[in-house]
């Protein structure tokens, strides 16, 4: 035991020999009398009362929720201040630097992509105009090697009025139609969309591309009946 002028008491652990320090008699004399370890030797070996046990699932929604409202729609930043945030971030990109991400799954990219192309935003952008022209000015330059606009411009009239009235017909609910569920081709005997009113008998007699695409103008039948009617209007 060495008393110091700071009226630090040091005593040696007996288990590892470390000094350890106390700032008054008292603890020390009580240390000495329990013959207490330092904290590393008390530690080790102590098994934690939690180890092993799994957390209940309220308890991990409480602090899942706990966290979020901690840190929901805040920066790093905002959190720690712009210093703390630098070095925190510093932090993160060492202890991945060499690391390789982990792949996902093959059942969490499924998922993903069910999910996405069943999004409303998903939809919207697939079946907008903008979204169109681009797969179109795509397509002229990797096919023909020209511009959209040239591409418009050797374009025939009534190739533009088919790409219309697909367009809108690819906008309807189509999935409400009677038979939706039997749709396939010759391989399964499946039912082809079929326009009552046939794309060219609305463009030889002007009939506009909203009424010809229309889901009231769409039915699904036989794919066998749907090559025989061809273009004629039965009805």
């Amino acid at each position: 035991m060495i008393k110091i002028d700071t009226m630090e008491y040091i005593r040696k652990c007996p288990k590892c020999n470390k000094e350890i320090k106390y700032f008054n008699s008292s603890k020390l004399n009580r240390a000495i009398n329990d013959n207490s370890h330092c904290r590393s030797c008390a530690y080790s070996g102590r098994i934690s009362p939690l180890k092993g046990k799994k957390q209940s699932e309220d308890h991990i929604k409480k602090r899942a929720a706990g966290v979020s409202r901690y840190r929901k729609g805040k920066t790093e930043i905002e959190l720690y201040g712009e210093e703390k945030a630098k070095e925190v971030a510093l932090k993160k990109s060492k202890s991945l630097l060499g690391k390789k991400r982990q792949e996902f799954s093959g059942e969490w990219k499924k998922n993903m992509s069910e999910s996405r192309k069943n999004s409303k935003v998903y939809k919207d952008w697939m079946n907008s105009g903008e979204y169109k022209n681009k797969r179109r000015e795509i397509n002229a330059m990797r096919y023909y090697g020209i511009s959209l606009e040239d591409w418009y411009a050797m374009t025939t009239e009534k190739r533009l009025y088919y790409l219309k009235v697909r367009s809108i017909t690819r906008s309807q609910p189509l999935k409400t139609l009677k038979d939706y569920d039997k749709r396939g081709n010759s391989k399964n005997d499946g039912y082809h969309l079929d326009h009552i009113y046939p794309i060219s008998l609305g463009f030889t007699n002007n009939i506009p591309a909203e009424e010809i695409g229309n889901i009231k103008n769409l039915r699904y039948i036989p794919w066998l009946e749907n090559i025989l009617k061809s273009n004629k209007n039965i009805e």
